[in-house]
């Protein structure tokens, strides 16, 4: 019996000897590199330094290696710091004595709290290290290097270049002069942006913030210019059609607008190279600088559109003091009271209108010379008729 139970202590400790050393051989062997990260060095209010260091790497080729942070708040328990969630940092330079390391001197908010994890990758493994954590001080701001292209229209496309973005987009922000941009895509070295609508400027610098630090652009950025080469007829009266023709007019439904001095004319189609347009009635002149504000952007055409002067076409003949007489007019102004008649300098009220047709009363006088000069005013234009009023 004694030696029966010998014979089964010694077996089960056998097989536990064998577990164990089959243990220690899994440890010793793994299929991938061990990474470790690094307490965080160099605190400081422009960045920190991350570190790490790779055990057994001679076993394995290592592809790319790099850090991955991420503020701690935002973290749960399944998105710990990681490729694709993260700030990263990747590098393909050699690893010197099993150690690597970076300085990161933008994305980081004084005061919050940041997860790290180093990370390397081999043909056939990612392997990250456990978390370090740490309190930042702050950073830099981004390096803006260059931008292209330098010139653009609203909605054109714009690659940014330079260093120290943040790889999580919404980390990044860029403004022309005070009107933000929206970012496509980006890495931690360009941005690609819509050019927005940045108002009536023809230039304008732009800024790219990440994690609340700026940077200006090392120049501006210009808005391309409508262009008026024609505008026919340079003369009309309210309501007639005219034409613009000209370049870089805006391709949006509502891109483009068109004024006559301050009033604004209705616009009944367009394209990038023309402007159907109707005279507004609302005008206050007769001459008038006619504008184009395309996107945003403004020109004014050389030459000012004149409204033809009215003219007195007829007048009946039988008239008295206190009499209505007929008054046809062409070039009047489409609303009735803006059509302005004098018999003998003295205002003249319109009683009813039909068409080119007024219906005018003439005022009581005095007519000491027993006749009278008759006038229309319409706008800054003052029109005679040639034939004078007998009373």
């Amino acid at each position: 019996m004694v030696k029966k139970a010998l014979h089964r202590a010694l077996f089960v400790l056998g097989l536990l000897f064998l577990m164990i050393s089959c243990t220690e051989d899994e440890l010793r062997v793994k299929p991938y590199p061990l990474v470790e990260t690094l307490e965080i060095k160099n605190v400081r209010t422009t960045g920190a330094t991350f570190e790490a260091k790779i055990d057994n790497m001679e076993d394995f080729k290592i592809i790319e290696h790099g850090f991955v942070w991420r503020q701690k708040v935002l973290q749960t328990i399944d998105e710990n710091p990681r490729l694709g969630n993260s700030n990263q940092r990747i590098s393909n330079e050699p690893i010197l004595n099993n150690k690597f390391s970076e300085e990161i001197v933008s994305t980081l908010v004084n005061g919050l709290t940041y997860s790290v994890r180093a990370f390397v990758r081999t043909e056939d493994f990612l392997v990250y290290g456990k978390n370090q954590e740490f309190r930042s001080l702050g950073s830099s701001p981004p390096i803006f290097n260059d931008f292209s292209p330098k010139i653009g229209r609203l909605n054109d496309t714009i690659i940014l270049k330079g260093k120290y973005f943040s790889t999580v987009s919404v980390q990044n922000r860029v403004f022309f002069k005070d009107t933000e941009s929206q970012i496509i895509k980006n890495t931690d070295s360009t941005i690609t942006c819509i050019v927005p609508d940045a108002g009536r400027s023809e230039t304008v610098p732009i800024y790219i913030e990440v994690t609340n630090k700026r940077s200006i652009s090392p120049e501006n950025f210009s808005y391309e210019q409508p262009v008026i080469n024609l505008i026919e007829p340079i003369n009309g009266i309210f309501g007639d059609e005219v034409t613009i023709s000209g370049e870089r007019f805006s391709t949006r439904t509502n891109g483009n607008s068109v004024r006559f001095g301050s009033a604004f004319a209705q616009i009944i189609s367009s394209d990038e190279n023309t402007l159907k347009v109707i005279v507004p009635e609302n005008i206050a002149f007769s001459s008038l600088e006619v504008e184009v504000i395309s996107d945003s952007q403004e020109v004014t055409y050389s030459e000012n559109f004149t409204i033809d002067p009215p003219e007195i076409t007829f007048v009946s003949s039988s008239v008295s003091a206190d009499n209505a007489i007929t008054i046809r007019i062409n070039n009047g102004h489409p609303t009735t009271s803006r059509n302005n008649f004098f018999i003998e300098d003295i205002p003249a009220n319109v009683i009813s209108r039909n068409g080119s047709d007024f219906l005018v009363r003439v005022p009581p006088g005095p007519f000491p010379r027993g006749r009278a000069k008759i006038k229309v005013q319409v706008l800054d234009q003052t029109m005679e008729y040639p034939t004078e009023l007998i009373f």
